[in-house]
């Protein structure tokens, strides 16, 4: 009887393991596509003369972060997205080409971002809700916490998110207030002219399956095709030559490896 029991045990266990393995299994892990993933920051003016000022864009680069995409219940994932905030970078458009190192120089200064201080800016999602639902697209509410200066402070936003064979797509807008992070916007003029203090966030980001890079390196098609790992771990092929060229995504000479 003893050992009976310890064999309806020891399946039983073996069971939950097989469970939990499939489970987890159905979550699948994403890194930025740096090159073709774009933040935009514009940031208004206001004041009695503020129509003489300038709107300032601002482009963070070189965005590092993180998907985990549960596919069987997309309120389970979660992303983290992070940059440095000496990298962000005045565009110049809109504005004389004069006035963009002063500009550049004040944003990076003690007087706004107080880099040198604080050097990261990073959002972690703490709660996903989902809006809308398609085929290949999601509509997504992400709740927060935006790590600004040094102050940590919940943003919720809504997302849209596009799944491709190789790729998930997630973008939208969302605006933060600088003084709630402990900014206090530039004034000039005596203060006739000030920068608003509502920044308006633009985000494009591109995740790629993780360890995409290494492993589209070992397989091509002789066929002038694109073969590339979808999102499943499976080699594809993707017939159409206007493909983007990119590392992940590239033609090579030789046939596919076994």
């Amino acid at each position: 009887m003893t050992i009976r029991m310890f064999g309806v045990g020891t399946t039983i266990a073996l069971i939950l393991t097989i469970y939990t393995s499939s489970l987890s299994s159905q979550e699948k892990v994403f890194t930025i596509d740096q090159t073709a993933s774009r933040i935009v920051i514009t940031v208004g003016r206001a004041g009695l003369f503020g129509f003489a000022g300038h709107t300032h864009e601002v482009i963070a680069p070189a965005v590092r972060g993180q998907l985990r995409l549960d596919q069987q219940d997309a309120t389970a994932s979660s992303v983290w997205l992070e940059f440095d905030a000496s990298a962000l970078e005045v565009s110049g458009r809109g504005e004389p080409a004069e006035d963009v190192p002063e500009v550049q120089r004040v944003m990076l200064s003690e007087q706004v971002l107080d880099v040198e201080r604080f050097p990261t800016i990073r959002y972690e999602s703490r709660a996903v809700a989902v809006t809308e639902m398609a085929e290949d697209r999601l509509v997504l509410t992400v709740a927060g916490d935006l790590t600004l200066h040094g102050v940590a402070q919940p943003v919720t936003t809504a997302v849209s998110v596009s799944i491709t064979a190789d790729q998930v797509t997630v973008q939208g807008t969302v605006e933060i207030k600088q003084s709630e992070f402990g900014i206090e916007p530039p004034r000039a003029a005596a203060g006739l002219v000030r920068v608003k203090d509502e920044l308006h966030v633009l985000f494009i980001i591109h995740f790629r399956p993780e360890g995409l890079t290494e492993r589209v390196s070992r397989v091509g098609t002789p066929r002038g095709g694109w073969w590339h790992p979808d999102i499943r771990g499976r080699i594809v092929e993707t017939r159409s030559p206007a493909a983007p060229l990119s590392r992940y995504n590239r033609p090579v000479s030789r046939p596919p490896c076994p």
